[in-house]
């Protein structure tokens, strides 16, 4: 499992939730609803860019690499994404810094 991070903030009667490294947006009634449906959305998209064989290309599109662990700083309104990730890229996490 690796982190990336995201963001949520309040539109009129809505949460958008962002994620930070990668082009996912999601939304809700409450904050942690949207941020639920950002997780949910964030790892559908890593799972389908793996089965679809364009993980590379999306790591290397949109320069992202994830924390092997949570950050222990956000910004303000800001939260982690636990994603799942393919055991290539969690070796190469293995003693990176978070």
């Amino acid at each position: 499992m690796g982190y990336l991070t995201g963001k949520i903030c309040r539109e009129g009667d809505w949460y958008t939730a962002t994620c930070d490294s990668l082009p996912v947006t999601s939304q809700g009634r409450t904050d942690g609803e949207a941020i639920a449906n950002l997780i949910e959305a964030t790892q559908l998209f890593i799972e389908s860019s793996l089965a679809r064989g364009t993980f590379e290309q999306i790591l290397l599109k949109y320069h992202w690499k994830p924390f092997a662990r949570p950050p222990q700083e956000f910004e303000p309104r800001g939260f982690a994404i636990p994603v799942p990730l393919p055991q290539v890229v969690r070796r190469q996490l293995e003693g990176c810094p978070a």
